[in-house]
């Protein structure tokens, strides 16, 4: 008995150990200005699929990279802080005796912070169609449409069920 215990604590530091690495690294191995050149390349590729999409015009192709840029910002700051609290609440769970009033503190600061990113994106996307005309908002509208049932179909999946795919932690 003593081994099976000794084995699942070893297995659940392993776990953690993993966990706290792989969300410390930089993405795809990238350096820091790496990263960040590739957040700008990302921006940009942004910009170019909303002005092809709608057929936006120089103006609001301008307008879209700028609210893109300040939503990707805050945003940004907000999935960090997400993820060191996940780390830290898999720390906790994976403690000999986890302190559940930490557990649930940390449970009800991540929902906050899902709070926080939700309406930090009703507010990106309500600064986008104000850009646009009725026939832009529409298609806009359909863009987001189709990016919300994708996020609830992704983060609907129970891990190891069937189409399941781990994202790193990025909500």
């Amino acid at each position: 008995m003593i081994g099976v215990v000794l084995f699942l604590f070893v297995m659940n530091v392993a776990t953690i150990a993993s966990l706290v690495y792989h969300t410390r690294q930089p993405e795809n191995g990238k350096s820091g200005r790496e990263a960040k050149e590739a957040g700008a390349y990302q921006a940009e590729k942004g910009a170019r699929f909303f002005r092809e999409q709608l057929n936006l015009d120089t103006l609001q192709t301008n307008r879209f990279r700028e609210i893109n840029r300040a939503y990707n910002r805050s945003a940004n700051m907000i999935t960090w802080d997400l993820e060191q609290l996940r780390v830290e609440m898999v720390e906790e769970m994976g403690k000999v005796e986890p302190d559940t009033v930490r557990l649930n503190t940390i449970s009800r600061e991540i929902g906050d912070h899902h709070e926080q990113l939700k309406k930090l994106t009703v507010n990106y996307y309500l600064k986008m169609k104000s850009v646009c005309d009725d026939n832009q908002q529409v298609k806009l509208n359909a863009i987001f449409r189709e990016m919300v049932q994708k996020e609830d179909s992704a983060t609907t999946r129970q891990p190891g069920g069937r189409g399941y795919r781990w994202r790193g932690g990025r909500e």
